[in-house]
């Protein structure tokens, strides 16, 4: 005799006018399969979801699974420190710190950080970039890197990501800054932060891309990469990143449009490289861009489009900084503000 078990989780939501046909729905599915339709969810996926109603916002955290990852790799009872990343630690000389490390413990770290990184911890994404990275002949280096990042989520296990009325000097603008931009303007349903760090990785001097797209406000999307090629200038390099952001507003809005949910007449794409913005804007093409072909070419079509437009901002207010490099607490306290909440 065979026994067949099916075990999924899935989340089902509709506005109170479609109430009568989401039951429906609901009906056919248990006439075909055996459910149960549980409650309002608090848990999806190692995930913890709070709502505040009267506030209007959700959350999602992962402290459940930060505790477990602590307890697993013996740090329960770890020091914190209030940044995932030390600035200067990988170019640090010492013999002692190229000693090779424990591989399958390092793997097993890194893999647990991975899923937190994807799911609600964008903070530690550019972390867990660097440590994918030297999988295969890790460090006394790297384990210390591995470590100080669950030393991090120790300090950090509440923070987590907050979709809705976060507060009243946020808007749905993408947290635009108010002198920067006419109170006239329309709100805009999509944009994204795009910044690169040029010739990041120190080993073959490819630049780290770092986007994060946003649906009202809310993060919903990031990356932390390295580029392909090697960028021979900090433009090029941001030309590269900001057409990976460009990819991931077009997939975005697209979604939107196929649930019937309007995305506006076109996203903001924010940079902090006036070069790279001028070469996309103005079509100008030179020997230090023409072999840059494919790239420029996509940005400054879809530019032309409408569907896109490249907008210059102060270093200081480019979120998707926290994607490229390790930051100082100076800094990557605030941008870490800007993107989630406690």
């Amino acid at each position: 005799m065979l026994i067949y078990r099916f075990v999924d989780d899935m989340q089902g939501q509709h506005k109170s006018a479609d109430r009568e046909e989401f039951e429906e729905t609901a009906q056919k599915l248990r006439e075909r399969f055996k459910i149960k339709q549980m409650a309002t969810a608090t848990w999806i996926l190692g995930m913890r979801i709070e709502r505040d109603r009267k506030a209007g916002n959700i959350k999602l955290s992962q402290q459940v699974y930060i505790d477990t990852a602590l307890e697993r790799f013996g740090l329960g009872m770890c020091e914190t420190c209030t940044t995932p990343e030390a600035v200067g630690a990988r170019t640090e000389e010492s013999p002692a710190l190229d000693v090779p490390a424990d591989r399958q413990r390092f793997m097993e770290i890194t893999g647990t950080l991975m899923y937190a990184a994807i799911s609600s911890r964008l903070d530690i994404a550019h972390a867990v970039h660097y440590l994918a990275s030297n999988m295969v002949a890790p460090t006394v280096r790297h384990m210390r890197a591995a470590e100080r990042v669950l030393r991090y989520l120790a300090g950090t296990r509440d923070v987590g990501l907050l979709f809705g009325n976060r507060s009243s000097n946020v808007n749905v603008n993408c947290n635009r800054s108010q002198s920067t931009f006419t109170s006239g303007e329309p709100v805009e349903a999509v944009c994204a932060y795009a910044d690169a760090d040029w010739a990041g990785d120190h080993a073959d001097r490819k630049s780290i891309t770092g986007w994060v797209v946003k649906v009202n406000g809310d993060p919903i999307s990031w990356s932390s990469k390295k580029q392909s090629v090697v960028a021979l200038s900090t433009a090029e390099a941001e030309l590269y990143a900001e057409a990976a952001a460009i990819q991931e507003v077009l997939w975005t809005r697209s979604i939107l449009e196929e649930l019937g949910m309007g995305a506006g007449a076109g996203s903001t794409v924010y940079g902090d490289n006036q070069s790279a913005i001028a070469i996309s804007k103005n079509g100008v093409v030179s020997k230090l861009t023409k072999h840059v072909d494919v790239k420029y070419h996509f940005v400054t079509d879809t530019v032309e489009s409408g569907k896109v437009r490249l907008q210059w901002i102060r270093s200081a207010e480019q979120q998707a900084d926290i994607f490229t490099k390790p930051l100082g607490a100076q800094v990557f306290l605030p941008l870490r503000a800007q993107l989630m909440s406690r």
